[in-house]
């Protein structure tokens, strides 16, 4: 994936032989250390470039299930295991490698936690058939937390790409700039990425892939910093 660097140079006649580089919008990472540049004021998303963890029978159980979805409230101090129990609670899930599922997802949230010190989560393990967030959009969230299990992962535009004023107004083409390319993330990938609380004006622009017209199905986990 290539992400942009952006570069000033301050003319000599102000600061001589001096380069400032501004902490990047966009960041691929390789360790939940370096997730937490996240919390950089300029840096409205990073991500880890992470295989997807290898459970495929849990997977299809979930797609195969009616309500395919659980969520939960977490706050902080309280056991982590308690949110794959009060997910299962729901989703009853019996496949003998939905324990690898479940693990990932109290690692993801106990990781979370720790990057964002957020007080309070909301988790939500969810399958996906329809083209629900097709348009580009920013969440009215602070931090969120993105990944896909199954299926095509979430797309999104480099602040560079983005006419802010064509938001909201159902049409994609009025918020990409002349020549924008859409980026995408890969399933398994784990995003992080600011909303516009707290964040006005520099909330990451994504949308979710279509995939009504195909038939194909999403299993993507979310979680939000609500406290």
């Amino acid at each position: 994936m290539s992400l942009l660097v952006h570069r000033q140079t301050i003319p000599r006649s102000f600061v001589p032989e001096t380069v400032f580089y501004a902490p990047e919008a966009h960041i691929a990472c390789n360790t939940w250390e370096e997730m937490r540049r996240i919390r950089n004021f300029e840096t409205n998303l990073a991500i880890l470039e992470r295989p997807s963890p290898h459970c495929p029978d849990a997977v299809r159980e979930m797609l195969a299930k009616p309500r395919g979805s659980a969520q939960t409230l977490f706050e902080r101090g309280m056991d982590l295991d308690l949110i794959p129990a009060m997910l299962d609670d729901d989703l009853d899930l019996s496949s003998a490698d939905s324990l690898s599922l479940y693990e990932d997802i109290r690692l993801l949230a106990e990781n979370f936690l720790e990057v964002t010190m957020a007080k309070k989560i909301g988790v939500r393990l969810e399958r996906v058939d329809d083209d629900s967030c097709r348009l580009f959009h920013i969440d009215l969230i602070g931090v969120r937390l993105i990944t896909t299990y199954f299926g095509k992962a979430t797309e999104w535009l480099q602040n560079i790409d983005v006419e802010r004023s064509g938001l909201g107004q159902g049409n994609d083409q009025l918020v990409m700039r002349k020549g924008a390319v859409i980026q995408h993330m890969q399933a398994g990938w784990v995003g992080l990425m600011k909303g516009e609380k707290n964040n006005q004006g520099l909330g990451l622009v994504h949308r979710s892939p279509a995939i009504a017209k195909d038939g194909s199905e999403r299993l993507i986990l979310r979680m939000d910093t609500l406290a």
